[in-house]
């Protein structure tokens, strides 16, 4: 062959099919498109009538061009109006034309199927912000309550695109107005949330529960509209009841977050209803610290008036003079000093707000701070015993601690990261507190566990850590141990109340860690302890899911013996689609032998291409492969689906086959690659022949056996 062909992946049967026929049905389908395109009905019926296999795609390109009685004619021709795939009737939503989508519905359209993440059409319609659609769809029997695959139903969704004739359309319709989704979210919050001001009045005056709380970092409708500035919105909220100090999953108040968007109307306002001024957020933080963090002046001189604690002092040590000197922010400082901040506060290394101040460069701050008597912490007994620490002296460390050496809980985090066991006994004889947390939210504990220190973690819970302590990500000892894989520090930490079933922020239990990272005898201890083999993270991924991933057989046939759903329809993808993909068989037979569903071993939709290039002859492609990647067909006997070719986006074969796989497939059945004896010729069109043309090979799987 003459000419040079990168083939990512294409193919085509052989069934009837040859060179001469390629070409005759070509042209017709060609012409058949361009008329379908130019919307030339006449032309249409004539060539309709000679025959011709891509009635389906026709009638797609009719309806996204909205043709409607080229769409009448090839319905009558036997085009059918609910194929796999991309719905036809979204095709006509997409259009924008309610004629065509009446047309649709009145020969059989089904205005509920679902597809993807389980949209519906009256969801489509809602996204495209059509009135006229919806109603048509509504009266036709579209499910006002459908909820797609986050639990989002057709009320959140046109609440957040801000159509207000929709909104009242579907209460009238019986949607329920308090619906939540899969994390607790309501229509109420995502209006307040994009600041959609009537809509929040429609929802209220239907009934909307102002104080829904979301099980995310979202809260309620006043936290969202507080942190986006929705002035109105916040108004309407606390007239109707709304709780200014309702707390989100991070315990941040809507007085905190108003700092966000930097809204001091805002800040008036929550405080005029008695939002609570020295509230906490699970880090420490205050709406003070978190306003001085963003530079917001005036709203830091407001809550300051309120009553707002200058000295609070965070987790980390921090307090707000010390944040407003490290940021630079002169008139905050200024402000905080007139208001009693303790200027010579430390934090818990022993730093002051004049040590930030010194080592971030701010001159004119360290000149107000030193006006007011303050003083920056020298090299020490404290540094002397960190040095200890860092160079495992365990003596130069007694000294230290004998000569007057403050002992804090960051030097014990400091020897237990290095492992120095012997410091960290002589460390827990003083009076330091062995759950604090560090910036992360990590106790020694966890440091401890992390690192694979079996003797510091059993005499640290032996000394009263908590084993349930979290992270500010929710992650506990057991989820970093089982992710180290220590099987004797995970016994130590169950035998000693830790949670098996504890969630991280992302919905990580220790069991999906353990399996991620392969731990046979880790997944076999947390389930023999309860373990919830089917809990599912926020991404909807199982224990059952991570093992597939990685091919870990024996982890697999443990979790099914214990009772894991391997046909789970829940989850993001199934356990065997999973396998699949990653091409682990031996994960695929134990799966195919509880009875997973094998359509899970094909992809819907393959969108293949090839490039061609230097073309001297017609001869572009002499053979072809059929190719469906990462799928395992030494499990299917037989495949029906329907082959589109097209050149430069035009059409030319359209057919629907079944192939024996396993006739196909031959040695080389695992691959998912089978060749073609029988050679193929290439469109002989001009377009085809040109350089850089492009083929599009579309494969769409309709069934297997």
């Amino acid at each position: 062959m003459n000419t040079k062909i990168i083939l990512l992946i294409a193919f085509l049967l052989f069934i009837g099919f040859t060179t001469e026929s390629f070409s005759q049905s070509n042209s017709l389908n060609e012409r058949l498109i361009e008329a379908v395109e130019n919307g030339n009905i006449d032309e249409v019926k004539k060539l309709i009538d000679s025959g011709t296999n891509i009635k389906q795609y026709l009638l797609k390109r009719a309806c996204e061009l909205g043709h409607i009685e080229i769409v009448r004619l090839l319905i009558q021709n036997g085009a059918e109006v609910n194929t796999e795939g991309y719905p036809v009737l979204w095709l006509a939503i997409d259009s924008g034309n309610p004629k065509l989508v009446k047309l649709l519905i009145h020969e059989g359209a089904d205005v509920n199927v679902k597809v993807g993440t389980l949209q519906s059409a009256l969801n489509r319609a809602i996204q495209n912000r059509n009135l006229e659609i919806v109603e048509i769809l509504l009266l036709n029997g579209a499910d006002v309550h459908s909820k797609d695959k986050m639990g989002e139903t057709a009320l959140m969704k046109t609440s957040k695109f801000g159509n207000i004739e929709i909104v009242k359309l579907l209460l009238e319709k019986g949607a329920v107005v308090n619906s939540k989704d899969q994390w607790g979210g309501t229509a109420l919050m995502r209006a307040s949330n994009e600041c959609q001001t009537e809509i929040v009045q429609i929802l209220l005056q239907n009934g909307a529960d102002v104080n829904a709380r979301n099980n995310s970092f979202w809260g309620t409708a006043l936290l969202l509209a507080s942190s986006k500035g929705c002035l109105e919105i916040v108004e309407l909220l606390i007239q109707r009841g709304a709780d200014v100090n309702a707390k989100n999953e991070h315990e941040e108040t809507a007085l905190m977050l108003a700092n966000n968007h930097g809204s001091t109307e805002i800040v008036k306002i929550l405080l005029e209803k008695g939002a609570h001024v020295n509230a906490k957020d699970q880090w420490g933080e205050t709406a003070l610290i978190k306003s001085i963090f963003r530079g917001h002046t005036e709203i830091a001189r407001l809550l300051l008036e309120k009553g707002a604690d200058t000295n609070v002092i965070p987790k980390w040590g921090d307090t707000a003079l010390m944040k407003a000197c490290e940021a630079g922010h002169f008139e905050i400082v200024k402000l905080l000093l007139q208001k009693g901040a303790d200027v010579n506060a430390k934090d818990k290394i022993g730093y002051t707000a004049l040590n930030s101040a010194i080592y971030y460069g701010h001159t004119e701050i360290v000149v107000l701070l030193k006006q007011n008597g303050a003083e920056a912490k020298e090299d020490s007994l404290d540094k002397r015993l960190l040095v200890a620490i860092e160079n495992d002296d365990i003596d130069e460390a007694k000294k230290t601690i004998e000569s007057g050496a403050d002992v804090a809980e960051y030097h014990l985090f400091e020897a237990t990261k290095l492992g120095n066991f012997e410091i960290v006994k002589l460390l827990l004889k003083d009076s330091i507190d062995i759950n604090e947390k560090n910036a992360g939210g990590y106790t020694a504990l966890h440091i401890a566990c992390n690192r694979g220190y079996r003797d510091i973690v059993k005499f640290l819970i032996q000394k009263g850590a908590d084993v349930n302590a979290k992270t500010i990500l929710g992650k506990t000892a057991l989820h970093s141990a089982s992710t180290l894989g220590e099987t004797d520090i995970v016994n130590m930490l169950i035998k000693n109340g830790a949670d098996v079933n504890a969630k991280t922020d992302l919905g990580w239990t220790p069991l999906m860690l353990a399996c991620a990272e392969r731990h046979l005898e880790i997944v076999q201890l947390l389930v023999q302890n309860g373990a919830d083999i089917n809990a599912m993270n926020e991404d909807r991924d199982s224990a059952l899911i991570f093992a597939s991933s990685n091919g870990n057989t024996k982890i697999v046939k443990f979790l099914l013996e214990n009772g894991a759903e391997v046909t789970d329809t829940n989850t993001r993808w199934t356990a065997l689609k999973t396998a699949n993909f990653n091409n682990n068989i031996a994960v695929i037979e134990l799966f195919l032998q509880k009875g997973a569903n094998k359509t899970d071993l094909v992809s819907y939709e393959n969108h293949l291409w090839i490039y061609c290039d230097e073309y001297k002859n017609p001869e572009c492609i002499d053979k072809m492969e059929i190719t469906f990647k990462n799928n395992s067909f030494s499990h299917v006997s037989s495949i029906t689906f329907r082959l589109t070719i097209s050149c430069e986006y035009n059409v030319i074969y359209e057919k629907e086959h079944t192939a024996s796989i396993d006739l196909a497939f031959g040695e080389v059945a695992s691959s998912g690659i089978f060749n073609l004896d029988k050679e193929v010729w290439a469109y002989p069109g001009s377009d085809f022949q040109d350089n850089d043309s492009n083929i599009w090979i579309d494969v769409e799987t309709l069934s297997i056996k």
